[in-house]
């Protein structure tokens, strides 16, 4: 299948089919998604299927709702995982970290953050209403991820953001560039945002062991 056109087709007729096949497509890129054995498949068969299916991960755009978005993620963490089938990040580190970034680069850490950035926003809404004429930073973060006043429904699942934060984990292990980029702009504050207020609730995100092996990585 991962060889076949079959795919491709797919995704050429995906916005002519109604919600039921187009979920059905979905879940066809999630089973084919981490099956690539070399880097001509990959770049040939699997990366157009990246490129075509990432945006999908943001809730309300192209008709994306809740569970599609967290399809998506897993998908994208399958690809990302799956240059492991081919690469070895060790021994071929300089090609892994080439790969990785020529991938990120296309729009995929843009569109992660930016998720996270509505998720941490509307998570910590209550909080961010109570800074707005106290804290400086807080009152910056809300204007540069255009938060609304009170509190908002959630957009994604915590299996979504831990998914995301997966693939950013993946690429902070080998990427120094990556590590740059989220010191030198706003995702180290919207990450930091995504902490819960009582680290000793019991009720702790389902993403809290991803988010802190984030950073540690982005911050050793």
């Amino acid at each position: 299948m991962l060889n076949s056109p079959a795919i491709l087709t797919l995704m050429q007729v995906f916005d002519f089919c109604e919600n039921h096949a187009q979920k059905k497509v979905i879940t066809l890129c999630h089973n084919v998604s981490r099956h690539a054995t070399s880097e001509e498949q990959f770049n040939n068969q699997v990366l157009p299927v990246l490129q075509w299916i990432f945006p999908k991960i943001v809730v309300e755009r192209y008709g994306s709702d809740q569970k599609t978005s967290e399809q998506v993620a897993q998908i994208v963490l399958n690809i990302i995982n799956s240059m492991n089938n081919f690469f070895s990040p060790t021994k071929d580190n300089e090609k892994y970290v080439l790969k990785f970034e020529t991938v990120m680069n296309t729009g995929l850490t843009e569109t992660i953050c930016s998720c996270l950035s509505d998720y941490a926003v509307t998570s910590n809404s209550n909080k961010i209403s109570h800074a707005e004429d106290e804290d400086e930073p807080m009152e910056s973060f809300k204007i540069e991820t255009g938060a609304a006043s009170g509190t908002q429904d959630l957009k994604y699942t915590e299996q979504t953001i831990s998914a995301m934060l997966q693939i950013l984990c993946q690429g902070c292990r080998f990427s120094h560039l990556l590590i740059a980029q989220m010191l030198h702009g706003n995702v180290l504050r919207i990450i930091t945002n995504l902490l819960p207020e009582d680290s000793q609730s019991q009720n702790l995100p389902a993403y809290i062991n991803d988010l802190i092996s984030l950073l540690n990585l982005v911050l050793p």
